[in-house]
């Protein structure tokens, strides 16, 4: 499925001059690790949803380098990339591709908490994933809140478990037959659980 440089030039027994002219003909794909060592056909390649292809750990992007793979997929992307989504994404480190791009300004950054988070360019592009990113951050937070305040988890397995088995309940009537069963809870905790999970307040008044 892949081969290395030297590897081809044995198969085809030419010169390095011929069989580099003939890989950028037919359009060879080179690994982004291993120091572009490995080559294979788009044909042969199985790309995630990213364009990557990992094949015994030689990772090949559809569109060629690492360098425009990044650029491509921050681009595509809703929100931008952290340093570490794209690293996730590419299973290789990309801090120092995206120092080089950004002070070219062939990306732009802006910092977010303790991280930086890359975005196209492109102006519109860029107002567009900085608006989406900002409504990811939000919603982060309010979970975070909601995370905050849940009660220990016993007690949640305790509310759940009684919303499950009882239906409709109000919330008094909750916490008395959780206290019956010696679990201490308080309508606030009830109310963060029903939050946390998403669950139809209608049934809890």
């Amino acid at each position: 499925k892949v081969n290395t440089f030297r590897g081809l030039l044995n198969l085809y027994t030419c010169s390095e001059a011929t069989l580099r002219r003939r890989i950028k003909q037919i359009g060879l794909l080179v690994s982004y690790n291993f120091n572009s060592k490995f080559y294979t056909l788009s044909s042969i390649a199985t790309f995630n949803e990213y364009g990557i292809w990992e094949y015994e750990k030689i990772l090949f992007s559809a569109y060629g380098c690492l360098t425009k793979t990044i650029k491509v997929l921050i681009y595509n992307s809703p929100s931008g990339y952290t340093q570490n989504e794209l690293s996730l994404i590419l299973h290789v480190r990309v801090n120092d591709l995206l120092r080089t791009q950004t002070g070219k300004q062939a990306l732009k950054r802006e910092k977010t908490g303790r991280e930086y988070v890359y975005y196209s360019s492109d102006p519109q592009v860029f107002a567009a994933q900085h608006k989406e990113r900002q409504i990811l951050i939000n919603l982060s937070l309010q979970e975070k809140d909601i995370i905050d305040v849940l009660p220990d988890k016993d007690i949640v397995i305790s509310i759940l478990v009684e919303i499950i088995l009882s239906g409709k309940l109000y919330k008094d009537e909750l916490v008395q037959r959780l206290v019956k069963k010696t679990v201490s809870v308080t309508e606030s905790e009830i109310d963060s659980v029903i939050s946390y999970y998403n669950l139809k307040k209608t049934k809890l008044k």
